[in-house]
């Protein structure tokens, strides 16, 4: 009368369903009997780190750029290179970038030189804009040497800054 196969499925399926009712029978009994403990999510701990501060350039490291001294309406006008400041190498016909902080020029422009002392070859015209950094090609006709570089407000020559050590040109 009864197909073997088609009362074991029947049977099987049963069994299962009984298993799964009592199974959510006995966890919502379990419920009841003690209240689901919900634990708060850990707080997250946040570790501090820290950093040291340079307090002036490093040499051979092109990336690092002190920080902007404080300049306000009170600040007295000042021009300072940050780089090249010293112990850097370029070739003549390449690519040097200057960069630079100033604060509070009578105008908008400066005159950046390349020299023995910083005083010699203009590497731009009176009016190159006074926004910290300019990249110039170095001429090729400079013999190998030591410079550094003076970046001066062409008005005032008492706002200006040489770099603090020779940098060399091949």
């Amino acid at each position: 009368m009864f197909n073997n196969k088609g009362f074991a499925s029947v049977t099987f399926i049963i069994i299962l369903v009984i298993i799964i009712i009592g199974g959510y029978l006995l966890l919502r009994e379990k419920l009841q009997k003690e209240p689901e403990k919900v634990q708060a999510p850990a707080e997250e701990t946040t570790q501090s780190k820290t950093y040291e501060v340079p307090t002036r350039p490093f040499i051979d490291q092109t990336s690092y750029v002190p920080p902007a001294p404080l300049c306000n309406s009170n600040t007295p006008p000042s021009i300072t290179v940050i780089s090249p400041n010293g112990g850097e190498t370029f070739q003549a016909g390449g690519p040097i970038s200057v960069t630079w902080q100033s604060c509070n020029l009578p105008t908008s422009w400066v005159v950046v030189s390349l020299g023995l002392n910083g005083y010699g070859t203009f590497l731009t015209d009176p009016e190159t804009t006074d926004d910290g950094n300019e990249t110039f090609t170095l001429p090729t006709s400079l013999s190998s040497g030591n410079y550094k570089i003076r970046i001066g407000h062409a008005a005032a020559t008492v706002q200006q800054d040489l770099s603090d050590n020779s940098f060399t040109i091949q």
